[in-house]
């Protein structure tokens, strides 16, 4: 009888979570927001669902870092990747690109070019001569040669996440050193060492000190 009780208790339970989670209500100011941007609310919810947190307009940056606003959403998470990697999923077939704001906030743009967080956050590498134009250029040109996510982009950094590791990992090492020596030279230290990182970490984390 009492586990049987019990038993009951936990179901009701549940079911009142699940009610509770799987259609998070939107704020007004959500509400507006998905009017401006032409963004599905069905996107809203699945960020909402994953972050409970507000969702707000995303910022971008200019070539003088200056911000503006962009059409895109972020959202706080104190899990950054953890959340991220759910949202790729359920955002998979959509036209719609989630990414790394921060450590511990989640953006998603529209459409499907990746290269689009590099351009909205500005990324450029000014000790190197490389404007935020040859940087979205390397990763295009990247994208026909390797299977890589942009996870993450800032006014001097990207990382990607391989989803499939290269065939030839010599050279793969020294075409991120060639683009981006900061990764060596203030970093792993040679060759071998990125290459070991690379496989450790299965990513590459570009910057331009």
């Amino acid at each position: 009888m009492i586990r049987g009780l019990l038993l009951a208790m936990m179901l009701l339970v549940t079911a009142c979570s699940n009610n509770t989670n799987t259609d998070p209500k939107l704020t007004s100011n959500e509400e507006q927001l998905i009017a401006e941007l032409g963004f599905d609310e069905d996107v809203f919810k699945i960020l909402k669902l994953e972050t409970n947190n507000e969702i707000n307009q995303l910022t971008g940056y200019d070539v003088n870092y200056k911000p503006y606003k962009v059409e895109g959403v972020v959202s706080s998470t104190e899990q950054g990747k953890e959340t991220l990697k759910i949202l790729r999923e359920k955002l998979k077939g959509k036209d719609y690109i989630a990414f790394l704001e921060s450590s511990q906030s989640i953006g998603i743009i529209k459409g499907r070019d990746q290269t689009k967080i590099i351009k909205i956050m500005g990324t450029e590498g000014p000790n190197y001569d490389l404007l935020n134009e040859d940087i979205i250029k390397f990763f295009k040109e990247w994208e026909k040669k390797y299977n890589f996510n942009i996870l993450y982009a800032d006014d001097s950094a990207v990382h990607i996440e391989l989803n499939k590791l290269p065939n030839d990992f010599v050279m793969f090492a020294n075409e991120i050193y060639n683009f981006c020596p900061d990764t060596v030279d203030s970093g792993s230290g040679s060759i071998e060492g990125l290459i070991a990182e690379i496989k450790m970490t299965n990513g590459v984390v570009f910057w331009w000190d």
